[in-house]
Formats: structure tokens, sequence, C-alpha cells
């Protein structure tokens, strides 16, 4: 997996190419207990189900934990995070891909009924499927007869992955929330602010920063940005550049062999003892016990 660093523009939008201009999809499976993936978004739908054990995926303000078999839809531009539960294997499966894949073109009967009610709904930024519903089995149903698809490559593999995602789009369409143009509009607005204070700290987790310093890379004040920060992900600003500075020292304590003061110092922790207290609070190991886990 390439870099946190290396696939995100100066919006926090992830450039990564899914698939070709032909064929703008592609399936990729995760094992979430060896690296998490930090907040992100793109231009491009993305689904999936667990396959093994327990996976926490935060879209937005909303924080699931999904178990082995049951399933996501993330809407296009969105933000959103995945992380294995502490003592679960996590891992899973998932397709990104865009909405020309389905629709052809813009003045399509396959755009204006199953891509433009969903890539529009304001108020469904995400669906979860579980195992009681029959629709939602036949959902992830669905995903895996498309991801499997996209894996084998059969003859006529495009023509089985499109008619499968657009079914399950189909039966995205026929559940839609009901939405007011008021929520629709206060979300749009929030979503753009956290995306570029989200950027702000990714490029400057290793510097000293403050509430007041996410703040201003949006333009906002400091106690908005904590409401923006609360609302929209559920933890404050703060926290989540500790956070992501844990991603990244996990990273280097994975793929290279930088002593841990080194790797401390370049994720913006110059106190080792709050470095090794710090990551211990989220990984629930010291960074020597991780190096050894991960390395046995």
């Amino acid at each position: 997996m390439q870099d946190i660093q290396d696939v995100y523009d100066e919006r926090g939008r992830e450039i990564r190419s899914h698939g070709s201009a032909l064929f703008p999809a592609a399936q990729y499976s995760a094992n979430l207990s060896e690296r998490s993936i930090a907040w992100h978004w793109h231009d491009e739908f993305e689904v999936g189900y667990v396959t093994q054990g327990c996976v926490h995926l935060d879209v937005g303000s909303q924080h699931v934990e999904l178990r082995a078999g049951e399933g996501f839809f993330i809407n296009l531009g969105v933000l959103h995070a995945f992380s294995a539960v502490p003592g679960s294997p996590g891992r899973q499966n998932s397709i990104v891909f865009g909405s020309s894949l389905i629709e052809g073109r813009t003045d399509s009967v396959f755009w204006q009924r199953y891509i433009k009610p969903v890539a529009a709904a304001g108020s469904m930024p995400a669906m979860f499927f579980g195992l009681q519903e029959a629709w939602h089995a036949e959902a992830v149903r669905a995903l895996d007869g498309a991801w499997c698809a996209l894996r084998e490559q059969a003859p006529e593999y495009e023509l089985t992955v499109r008619y499968l995602l657009s079914h399950f789009l189909y039966l995205l369409t026929e559940h839609l929330p009901e939405e007011t143009e008021d929520n629709s509009g206060r979300a749009m607005r929030e979503n753009e602010r956290i995306k570029l204070m989200l950027r702000y700290i990714q490029e400057h987790f290793a510097e000293p920063m403050t509430t007041e310093d996410i703040a201003r890379s949006a333009m906002i004040s400091a106690s908005e940005c904590l409401r923006c920060f609360h609302s929209a992900i559920g933890t404050t600003p703060i926290q989540y550049s500790k956070q992501y500075r844990i991603i990244k020292a996990s990273h280097l304590l994975q793929t290279t062999d930088l002593k841990i003061t080194e790797i401390g110092e370049q994720c913006g922790f110059h106190d080792m003892s709050y470095f090794a207290k710090t990551f211990r609070e989220i990984q629930g190991c010291s960074p020597g016990e991780y190096r050894r886990q991960i390395h046995a």
C-alpha cells in the first residue's frame, strides 16, 4: 500500500487511480489489523463488506462496527476512515468505482434513475448492511459477486461487474432516506471545512499545532473548529492529530529500521515518554512491542 502522504492532493482527496478510464473500478482487500486507513475522501463510490473479524468504520460523525458478512456504501466525496476493532482480525474487501461505469453519460437514463438520486442524497453519506434484512443480504451478495468477478477477470467480467454494481445501486435508490434542503446544505459546508482542516493536519503533523492553527486553515474560529470536528467526525482536532501521528509512526515502525526515538521525533513527539503513552493509548501496546509483533 502506498504511503498516506503519496495519495492525497492539497484538499485531502485521494488521487490514486481506481481502475482505468475505460473501466473505472478496482477491488481491494485490506488487513486492518496491520494498518488502519486514515480519514480521506475521493470522487468515486466505495462499497465493501467485512470478510473476517470486526471492522470499525468512521463516516463523518457516524461510527459503526461491522462484523463478518456485513457491508457498507460510502457516497461520493464523503470523508471516511477504517480500522480494526482491538482484538479482532479486521479484514475487508472493497470496490472503488466511478459513476461513469454505470451512467455512461449524464443525460442517460442510468444517470437520471440510479446515479443522481444516490449521489445527490445529502442526508445519506453512507449506508450499512446488516445480517437481518433481506435486501441488505441481497446487496452484500451483489458486492461479493462484483468483487470476485474483478479478482478473477473471467471472460466478460466487465459486464458482470457492471450488472451487479448497477443492481446494488438500484437497491439503494429503493431505500433512500428522506432529507431536507437545510440539512443537506449544512452537511456539505461542514464536509468541505473538515476536508481543509484534515489536510492541514496531514501536512503539518510533525510540527507543533494548536486548535487555532487548524481553525485558520479553514478560515473559521477555534470554537467553530471544535464544533465542526465534534459534529463531523466525533473527536477534537487535537485528538485527531494525535491519532494521525500514531498512524504515521506505526507505518514507520513496520517499514523502516529507524530507531523508535527517531520515529517519534519525525511524527511530532519530542517527549519519548509522551510518545510511548500516546502510542499505547491508541494501539494498545508500546512502539517496541508493536514492532516486535509486526516482525514476529
